[in-house]
């Protein structure tokens, strides 16, 4: 023991301090609602964008039978403007290991539909989800009484990236 009280260790030794455990409780995880189709996804849908003033982009994750696994809303913009990033979507697909996802974002004002934003963002979308290995399957506009556009991916966009990739031993 030293003077202050603690215990001398030998040169090059270390005391654990801390450990973090990572652990799954209670087994597998439960089986959520089956979201293979645009009006499968309405239901937890209306209640997210309900009452917005703003513009919002979320994702619907789903594992390979198309079972929801989790839902976020990772982009809050203006009333007329939304500016996203893939990872913003991709980063929660991947930690809850989905394999698909379904982008939607909420209509403020009128009708929804598709503007060429939501094309280039697709676009983006679908060809950051190829290269990460999570599919896109729809890209949902909706407004608060219910009324949805679904825009699916271009398949041209995928196999664009997935033509380029090059697997090295």
């Amino acid at each position: 023991m030293s003077r202050s009280g603690q215990e001398c260790l030998p040169a090059g030794a270390f005391v654990v301090r801390y450990r973090l455990e990572l652990v799954r409780r209670g087994g597998e995880l439960s089986e959520g609602p089956l979201i293979d189709r645009p009006a499968a996804a309405l239901p937890w849908l209306l209640p997210v964008i309900a009452r917005r003033d703003r513009l919002i982009l979320g994702a619907i994750y789903c594992d390979a039978a198309g079972r929801a696994l989790g839902l976020s809303v990772p982009y809050v913009g203006t009333r007329t403007r939304l500016m996203i990033e893939p990872r913003g979507i991709f980063v929660p697909a991947l930690l809850a290991r989905a394999t698909t996802v379904m982008v939607f974002r909420n209509q403020v004002d009128g009708h929804p539909g598709a503007n060429d934003d939501d094309i280039d963002r697709l676009g983006q979308l679908a060809r950051a989800g190829a290269v990460l290995g999570v599919g896109l399957t729809d890209y949902l506009i909706l407004d608060e009484r219910g009324r949805c556009v679904s825009v699916r991916p271009p398949t041209a966009a995928i196999a664009d990236v997935t033509d380029r990739l090059v697997l090295r031993p």
